[in-house]
């Protein structure tokens, strides 16, 4: 309770993990729900977000038109271009999606474009333009020691994405 964010994680490809984040929205949906046809939390001052790495944030407006009943659980997966874009299997995922619709929740994008991280990787921040340095946050903020050892491992488990990309650790550090 008082919380700003509350972080959870998985493991893309166990279903176990997967139960647990819905459990945990769920509780949470529950707990913060009103009566009328307002957001979650409206009432109480707390606005409850679902906010996504999976998804980059040029596919906001999609996300967007899935929670207004735009687009349905079904067409989602095609219209983010999940498959190419996040490529775990969306199945894992839909609970979330569906729940966060029945509880009318704002689902915020919240990973770079793909087009975006590719460049930084080959090129560096300064080859981006004005228009592609507003995905970036206001300040980048290093890597502290105590995380950079298992990043360095999510570096090696990550070989065969990063051969597509060819990256050196500084960059791929500056991307997480």
């Amino acid at each position: 309770e008082g919380a700003q964010f509350i972080l959870v994680g998985e493991g893309h490809r166990n279903p176990c993990d997967h139960k647990v984040q819905l459990k945990i929205l769920k509780l949470l949906a529950q707990t913060y729900s009103t009566d009328t046809q307002e957001p979650v939390g409206a009432r109480k001052g707390c606005a409850l977000i679902l906010g996504l790495e999976m998804v980059s944030e040029d596919k906001q407006e999609i996300l967007d038109q899935f929670t207004q009943g735009h687009i349905s659980l079904q067409e989602l997966p095609q219209a983010l271009e999940w498959k190419d874009n996040w490529g775990y299997d969306f199945e894992y995922y839909a609970p979330l999606f569906k729940l966060a619709r029945q509880y009318k929740l704002k689902i915020i994008a919240l990973n770079l474009p793909s087009k975006i991280i590719s460049k930084i990787i080959h090129h560096g921040l300064e080859s981006l333009s004005s228009d592609e340095k507003k995905y970036l946050p206001r300040q980048i903020i290093p890597a502290p020691e105590e995380q950079k050892n298992s990043l360095m491992e999510q570096f090696i488990l990550h070989q065969d994405l990063i051969q597509k990309r060819k990256p050196d650790l500084d960059k791929f550090l500056l991307i997480q």
